[in-house]
């Protein structure tokens, strides 16, 4: 084997020889400089002078640190606070006291006459078996012969109904359904004593007219929610009571076809649609309860249900809050002579912590004369002013979408009809841009939000789907917090601060809050924690004296001191002393025995306003 060896021919290169001149390897001349720099001189140090010490700031100084933010002051003026006589709802409850409570009322009829029959009632007592409180539903007793008795009867007035009870008057429903159970027994020739036909009649008349076996629990106005979770379940709901609660019924569907029927009637009730293809139901029903249902499918995996939401016949007035102690007439006065000139207002809170109560409330607080104009999901808001439009949106009639008239379209066109306070029950979309439109332009408004806290409010606000620029916030003015916070073993409702938008910063993008009042947990107290920039606000653009200012806010606070004192809290009667007050503030304060602060002299007034205010700071300090 012969092995090939393949060299690189290297060009060979002559090695480099330096010469003794170190000016021969550069190809060019060498730069000669001849210019030497002159030594320069240290100039003599002068003898050091005592200086004064620099002023440094605090190692915890706000305006040092980048990430917190700067500290802005603002003006505001003080609040004329008075000590309130008014006597809160008594608090001192224990649990162990709910095994000595045995509470009955009627039901059907809720208000009966003297020698009427009760066919319905209720009888809230301890349960010693569950060890619990439990709502009963009481009825007339029948037999199993009388229930089929009563069955037949129904099958036959079923089939003989050929009216729209919808059509009708609620008085000649009745009529007509006794008709027909008297045809029915005289078919059928039954002779039965004439308490038993009572009985078939309460029967049928609340089966076909009524809600079946859950008719008594709508007739309670003491019950706020009532709930289904499903098939052998039974009934729960949430009484006005704060000492019970949530309690437990003796009321349950146990048939599955039963609780799909029963479904399917607040679907009917309702004017919607439930299918198995389209099994949700958000509807309010003719007496204005709002309804969600589940239709029993793959998703309900405990059979149907249903959340009925209650409303009060007797809405919540500016009286009733103080009475209930949800807040004190200190802050009632303010934020009527803040609405009385124009502020616009919001109230934020969580679930059923009673925005949409005390909006109604502070709703009447507007003069009669104004035009206001009420947005709404559900009509909820019952105000006594004449001249009161009220709107609610409607969902879509047809299955493609076509028909539906939504709260924007309705915030939308309410601008046209020129209203003096624009009212929205819930904010939630893109109707809130349109809503602070409205209050850039001069229409004062009121509204309500889902919000606990004053940077969750803002977050809300900027982010989807309201989606509203952070500049329109500083148009706000007053954010009232309400929630349902727990005293001892019982649950209440209290207004838990009050914040003012006193600017905006725009670095930041965020609205700067001035914190004006808020509740004390410990002594179930309210306290004005700082002054007022809306009153200052109000004083800068209106011209009034700061003197005038606390006068009429101390006239408003007589005015709703009295209506407390005597218990007034029906709202049709409420808003005839407002007028009357609006009308001639100092003859109506005379005609209670009250003195109208306006006489009295400037001077006087100051001391003793300064003397409260300081007792008050001091009092909570």
């Amino acid at each position: 084997m012969v092995k090939v060896i393949i060299r690189k021919r290297v060009k060979k290169r002559k090695p480099i020889k330096l010469k003794k001149s170190i000016n021969y390897v550069l190809k060019k001349r060498p730069i000669v400089i001849n210019y030497i720099p002159p030594k320069l001189e240290r100039p003599k140090e002068e003898p050091k002078k005592d200086k004064p010490p620099q002023w440094q700031f605090p190692p915890n100084f706000e305006w040092m640190n980048k990430d917190k933010k700067k500290a802005v002051k603002w003006e505001g003026l003080p609040f004329p606070y008075v000590e309130s006589n008014i006597k809160p709802i008594e608090k001192s409850f224990k649990k162990q006291d709910l095994r000595t409570i045995s509470i009955k009322y009627p039901l059907i009829p809720s208000q009966p006459k003297r020698g009427e029959e009760i066919y319905a009632y209720t009888h809230i007592h301890w349960n010693d078996a569950g060890n619990e409180l439990i709502y009963q539903i009481v009825e007339p007793e029948i037999s199993e012969y009388d229930k089929q008795v009563l069955n037949v009867l129904k099958d036959y007035i079923r089939e003989k109904i050929d009216i729209d009870f919808a059509a009708i008057k609620k008085f000649e429903a009745r009529n007509y359904i006794f008709k027909k159970i008297d045809d029915a027994i005289d078919y059928f020739k039954l002779d039965l004593p004439e308490s038993m036909i009572k009985i078939f009649r309460y029967y049928v008349y609340r089966d076909f007219l009524g809600f079946d076996m859950v008719e008594p629990l709508l007739q309670d106005e003491n019950i706020e929610d009532i709930s289904c979770d499903g098939t052998n379940i039974p009934f729960y709901i949430v009484h006005r009571d704060s000492r019970f609660g949530s309690i437990k019924t003796n009321v349950a569907f146990d048939n599955a076809e039963k609780l799909d029927s029963f479904v399917m009637k607040l679907a009917q009730r309702c004017g919607r649609d439930l299918s198995v293809a389209h099994p949700l139901l958000d509807g309010i029903l003719p007496d204005n309860s709002r309804v969600q249902a589940t239709l029993a499918t793959d998703i309900a995996r405990r059979g149907s249900n249903f959340t009925i939401r209650r409303f009060s016949k007797e809405p919540f007035t500016p009286s009733k809050q103080v009475l209930s102690h949800t807040c004190d007439i200190n802050i009632m006065a303010y934020l009527w002579f803040a609405m009385e000139n124009g502020r616009s207002i919001l109230i934020s809170g969580g679930t059923g912590s009673g925005k949409t109560s005390f909006l109604n409330s502070i709703s009447m607080l507007a003069k009669p004369e104004e035009k206001i104009v009420s947005i709404e999901d559900t009509g909820e808001l019952q105000l006594p002013h004449p001249n009161w439009i009220p709107e609610v949106a409607r969902s879509a009639l047809t299955t493609g979408g076509r028909g539906s008239v939504t709260l924007f379209d309705l915030l939308r066109e309410s601008l046209r009809q020129r209203p003096d306070r624009i009212i929205v029950g819930e904010v939630r979309g893109k109707e809130a841009f349109v809503l602070f439109q409205a209050m850039a332009t001069g229409h004062p408004g009121l509204a309500t939000i889902h919000a606990e806290s004053i940077d969750t409010l803002i977050d809300r606000l900027i982010t989807e789907p309201i989606n509203l620029p952070s500049t329109l916030l500083e148009i706000l003015d007053v954010i009232v917090f309400i929630s349902r916070v727990k005293i001892g073993d019982r649950i209440f409702r209290r207004i838990t601060a009050i914040e003012e938008i006193a600017g905006m910063d725009y670095k930041t993008k965020r609205p700067l809050v001035n914190n004006f009042a808020k509740w004390d947990p410990k002594s179930d107290e309210f306290i004005i924690a700082d002054k007022s920039v809306v009153l200052k606000n109000i004083v800068d653009r209106t011209g009034i004296n700061e003197v005038d200012m606390d006068a009429d806010i101390l006239n408003k606070i007589k005015f709703l001191n009295w209506l407390a004192k005597n218990q007034i809290s029906d709202y049709k009667q409420i808003g005839t002393y407002f007028a009357q007050y609006n009308a001639d503030n100092a003859g109506f304060l005379e005609n209670i025995g009250e003195v109208d602060e306006r006489t009295i002299p400037p001077k006087e007034r100051e001391k003793r306003n300064k003397h409260k205010r300081e007792h008050h700071g001091k009092k909570h300090k």
